[in-house]
Formats: C-alpha cells, sequence, structure tokens
C-alpha cells in the first residue's frame, strides 16, 4: 500500500495481473481451478513489459488490475536465430492439470526469458516431446 513518501511507494501492491481462463471468467468455483493470480506485475501503458489499466478515480484502497498487456515477448536475433528468446504469461498447455498450464508465469513476471529455437536440429536437439500425426485408416466395405 502506498506510504506517505515516494520512498514507502510499491507499484506492485497496487497494480496486479490476474490470468483468467474462459471457464473460470464467470464462476468463482470454476475460477479456482483455472485462473491464477493476482500476482505483482512492474508496467504500465508505456513501457517496454506493457500492463495497462483502467483508468478511473482512486481512493487508497483501490487495487488496479491489468487490464491489458503482452500475451508474448520474443526477443529474435535475426544473426543466430538459435539464439533467440522468449517468453509468456502463463505456459503452453490448456489443461489446467498439466504441470505446463502455469509453469512460466513466474519468468514472465521477473522478466526472464526461455530459449526459442528455430532451426530443425535444435527444436529436434531439445525436443522433450514428440506427436506424430498420421491419416485415418478407413475401411473399404
Amino acid at each position: 500500500v502506498a506510504g506517505s513518501g515516494p520512498s514507502s511507494w510499491d507499484w506492485g501492491s497496487r497494480h496486479g495481473l490476474k490470468l483468467c481462463h474462459p471457464f473460470g471468467r464467470q464462476s468463482a468455483f470454476l475460477g479456482y481451478f483455472f485462473n491464477r493470480g493476482p500476482f505483482a506485475i512492474a508496467g504500465g501503458w508505456t513501457t517496454v513489459a506493457p500492463a495497462g489499466f483502467a483508468v478511473r478515480p482512486l481512493d487508497k484502497t483501490d487495487y488496479l488490475e491489468v487490464t491489458h498487456g503482452a500475451s508474448e515477448r520474443m526477443i529474435y536475433d535475426v544473426l543466430h536465430p538459435d539464439q533467440s528468446l522468449v517468453a509468456i504469461p502463463a505456459g503452453i498447455s490448456g489443461r489446467f492439470m498439466s504441470p505446463h498450464y502455469d509453469d512460466q508465469i513466474d519468468n514472465y513476471l521477473k522478466v526472464r526469458y526461455r530459449p526459442s529455437y528455430l532451426s530443425l536440429a535444435k527444436v529436434k536437439e531439445h525436443a522433450l516431446y514428440r506427436m506424430q500425426l498420421l491419416p485415418a485408416k478407413i475401411d473399404s466395405e
């Protein structure tokens, strides 16, 4: 909460990001399972890591919930594509029971990045999973 002078002010205590899944947006019960946050977050409308909020009159207890921001942060090295970096706000899985549903939140909030390999060789070298799509077999009658 804001104090009496600038040295005691804390933007994160008044400004936060809540990640809401469509199922958890309208239901507090489903929100318990699907939503994440709120998390204190840096940024504003005009920062490199945007985290905008609704403009409205404030009192001492008001909290500014982030309404828009970067859905992905990318730093691509065009000379060395395999040295590129990426950060996303939640995780790569849409299944809330998956370990990858929310495993990137901390990195996103702390503005830390993960490698983003672009060459086929590097992708294969660092792949944890592989999905093979095969055509359906159609029985002839």
